[in-house]
């Protein structure tokens, strides 16, 4: 998630429609703070903006012939998911773009100042000034590199995972950005349904041995495969125990 993009859809993207705006703050909410790198599905694009997907994908049309999104790199996209058959566009965002914004000067630390018909371009280290002499406020720092998050999610079953890790006697650990982080990377990256990841969480807390190995989202990720094998001979062997039993884990899918 980038604040960067996202004050920017809210503030000074120059879309023509309310669902533009919408299409365009769910691609911000996955954007990089530079604005590149932006690839929900349209289904998470729709469970987002309540359009339907024909609305959506035509929608990112009008926004691509406005300039104000392009595809980027496939390869980006490539490198977080492997499937082929699973990977969306991944577009980035031209933050440069600014509409709606009167007389507006972007004076850089000599003094100099960038004109241009209808769009301020907004290179990093300048300043926006507008006319009544208001100064937009420096933007925060924040690591380009850092993954995209979807918080909704990844922040829930960290939250799910501290819970019962507490209920088992543990002290409550901190659900830090690397927690979340990995967690996201687990549904993202290793393509976990959420519901699967739960299923997985509250089925190694109740479990005797791997209550006590699995005690951060780095592990679970790590050792997810082989909760599952392991959950696969228990339910052979008709011994059902843990969360709801062993048939909840693996049928969460």
């Amino acid at each position: 998630m980038s604040v960067e993009a996202i004050v920017w859809a809210l503030n000074h993207a120059p879309c023509t429609s309310s669902s533009q705006k919408l299409v365009l703050f769910a691609l911000a909410n996955h954007a990089r703070p530079d604005g590149t790198s932006a690839f929900p599905s349209v289904g998470t694009i729709g469970r987002y903006t309540l359009l339907s997907e024909r609305t959506i994908r035509s929608v990112l049309d009008q926004l691509e012939e406005l300039r104000v999104i392009s595809p980027c790199d496939p390869r980006i996209v490539a490198a977080y998911i492997s499937r082929v058959d699973r990977r969306p566009q991944g577009w980035n965002l031209s933050l440069w773009m600014v509409s709606g914004v009167q007389e507006v000067q972007v004076v850089d630390e000599r003094g100099a100042t960038d004109d241009t018909d209808g769009v301020q371009l907004l290179p990093s280290g300048v300043q926006l000034t507008h006319e009544r002499g208001a100064v937009v406020a420096p933007k925060p720092y924040i690591n380009q590199h850092e993954p995209l998050i979807e918080p909704s999610e990844a922040s829930r079953l960290c939250e799910v995972l501290a819970e019962l890790m507490v209920a088992n006697g543990c002290r409550r650990p901190s659900i830090t950005q690397k927690w979340v982080s990995d967690m996201d990377k687990l549904m993202r990256i290793d393509l976990r349904d959420a519901l699967e990841v739960e299923a997985c969480i509250r089925w190694s807390q109740a479990d005797d041995f791997w209550k006590s190995n699995i005690l951060s989202p780095a592990k679970l990720r790590a050792k997810f495969d082989t909760m599952r094998l392991r959950a696969m001979r228990e339910q052979q062997s008709a011994e059902p125990r843990g969360y709801g039993g062993i048939r909840d884990f693996l049928e969460a899918q």
